[in-house]
């Protein structure tokens, strides 16, 4: 599929046939060692029409040991130009602010 800029992407869908809210999310899981791109999460309003839909992702309290789960939106870094450690220096900010501190323990 070609993009306004000229580029190319390769296009997956995924169709839910139910309605999707907070509490009845779809999710998506990659099993395997590769890795995939994502330019964002698409939601059809019409025939050949889309909006963008945001993107957050739920670090569960029982995995990561927080007091509660914290809800990271990934819509600053998803389909940027950003380097790791940038990606990085934004999680760890969006840690530090979940917990209420200035800095998340990372280094």
């Amino acid at each position: 599929m070609p993009a306004v800029d000229g580029s190319t992407f390769y296009a997956y869908h995924v169709i839910v046939g139910r309605a999707t809210t907070p509490g009845f999310p779809m999710r998506i899981a990659i099993t395997d060692d590769g890795t995939i791109g994502i330019e964002g999460v698409f939601h059809a309003v019409g025939e050949n029409e889309f909006e963008k839909v945001p993107i957050i992702t739920v670090l569960p309290k029982e995995m990561f040991g927080f007091e509660s789960d914290i809800e990271v939106p990934l819509d600053d870094v998803v389909g940027t130009d950003k380097s790791q450690q940038e990606i990085y220096e934004y999680m760890v900010k969006k840690l530090a602010e979940a917990q209420g501190g200035d800095k998340a323990g990372a280094e």
